[in-house]
């Protein structure tokens, strides 16, 4: 004898509207796991709002020669040294918009047939694209100089060198140094680079325990002029990486009883966890070690065109269809880069 079910009743199809819980919804629209990045760069801190035509920041690039020893009543020798230099990087803009008919709105009223705010859902898919923009533009970087489009992100900012040590000069996609300022001249402005070959604690840990440290820049004590401040530090890492990160980490302990991952999303490298970024799982051979201090790294945003949304508004030409912009202007900037560091098999680039 067949089974019936309901969906063999003709009466109860017509007559019943199906079981559903109301106003939830499960997001499947997004394709990275999690925004890192974004979670740091929209933090109040690390947004510097500023007018102007490009973004700039000013370095104090070399300390004076005029500090001596002396004997009683000796000769000032007091000489003047320039000791600026300015960083400078260009605007770049954002947008999106979403949109939705006015038929569309009607038809999704009603106390009974309204099961999702079909308005609500296409703001919130709108913004899950501008998010996983901004996030996949922060760990990329412009193809040329002639990019005019590209954010200037993380590959920008910090350069791969094949010997240990502050190494990372300039972007050879560019002409001059980050932000207009040449590594050649400038030394002190270079990132800290290492290469290794393994995760293991005579290797990537032990470089790791070295750039920490090398790249723990704290300034003079009560300086006259503000600085950016104490480090914070995030870890990130391809997959493979971090993997291999949580496995030393279990082998190191004898007391893990029965869990068999006792330490997945748990590693910590000096009590920071090693953040999986999908975006560096693409880069296979180079497996990059990040290292950002967000005291740092900033979001550059221009004052009045920051995350501006427009109400929702008649569309030109369409009378039934209302449209939402989201507009901003910005780019990332790295005001120090000695203080970030990158760890590598190869070259990123």
């Amino acid at each position: 004898m067949a089974v019936l079910t309901a969906a063999d009743i003709a009466d109860i199809a017509v007559s019943t509207i199906n079981a559903q819980e109301r106003f939830k919804i499960s997001d499947i629209a997004t394709e990275i796991q999690d925004y890192v990045a974004v979670r740091q760069l929209l933090r109040k801190q690390n947004v510097v709002m500023r007018s102007g035509a490009n973004f700039d920041y000013d370095l104090l690039t070399d300390a004076d020669d005029n500090a001596r020893m002396v004997g009683i009543a000796d000769v000032d020798n007091t000489g003047i040294k320039n000791v600026l230099k300015k960083g400078s990087i260009p605007w770049r803009l954002m947008t999106t918009s979403w949109g939705i008919d006015l038929n569309e709105i009607a038809m999704n009223a009603g106390d009974r047939e309204q099961v999702q705010d079909v308005a609500k859902a296409r703001q919130y898919a709108n913004r899950i694209g501008w998010i996983q923009l901004l996030e996949n533009e922060f760990w990329g970087e412009p193809d040329s100089s002639a990019d005019a489009l590209s954010l200037f992100g993380v590959r920008y900012w910090l350069v791969y060198n094949g010997s240990d040590g502050f190494t990372g000069g300039n972007n050879s996609n560019f002409s001059s140094g980050p932000g207009g300022v040449d590594t050649g001249t400038y030394a002190r402005y270079k990132n800290y680079c290492a290469t290794y070959v393994n995760v293991s604690k005579p290797d990537l840990i032990r470089k790791l325990r070295k750039a920490f440290t090398l790249c723990g820049f704290k300034g003079i004590p009560n300086p006259p002029i503000a600085s950016y401040g104490p480090r914070r530090y995030g870890l990130y890492a391809p997959y493979t990486v971090v993997a291999a990160c949580e496995e030393l980490a279990e082998a190191q302990n004898d007391n893990l009883g029965n869990d068999l991952a006792s330490k997945d999303g748990t590693t910590l490298f000096r009590r920071l966890p090693m953040e999986w970024v999908p975006q560096l799982d693409a880069l296979t051979s180079s497996a990059p070690v990040v290292g950002i201090d967000w005291s740092v790294m900033k979001a550059g945003g221009l004052l009045g065109r920051w995350m501006v949304e427009t109400p929702l508004a008649k569309a030109p030409n369409q009378h039934t269809v209302l449209v939402q912009h989201l507009d901003c202007t910005l780019n990332a900037s790295c005001v120090d880069r000695r203080r970030c560091f990158l760890m590598a098999l190869a070259t990123w680039h």
